[in-house]
């Protein structure tokens, strides 16, 4: 079965590291503990201010969480949209139009 390893938890911003034993051997509450919902609430309301902007909200919050490169990899696959200054730098092909973006290739 496939789970969440607790560095993913700490990586994606809410889960925290109490030791460095969350590297050999997570055990929650001893080396690992999540967040707070009170730690928790700007990341929601962030997130959820995002997705209430249109049409490039969902490229925001996926960004916010992930990281723009696979925001900008999940937009050239065509599931969001992405604005036209999105990874301008490091993106062939893209119009510029904030339209969905085509196959994903990266330079």
């Amino acid at each position: 079965m496939k789970e969440i390893h607790a560095i993913n938890y700490i990586r994606l911003g809410v889960g925290r590291a109490l030791s460095a034993g969350v590297m050999q051997s997570a055990k929650y509450g001893i080396t690992w503990e999540m967040l707070s919902l009170r730690e928790l609430k700007p990341l929601y309301l962030k997130l959820r201010a995002f997705l209430k902007e249109k049409p490039y909200g969902e490229f925001h919050a996926v960004s916010a969480v992930f990281g723009e490169d696979i925001a900008i990899y999940i937009a050239k696959k065509g599931d969001i949209f992405a604005p036209p200054s999105a990874g301008q730098s490091n993106v062939k092909g893209t119009s510029g139009q904030g339209n969905r973006m085509p196959t994903p290739e990266f330079e």
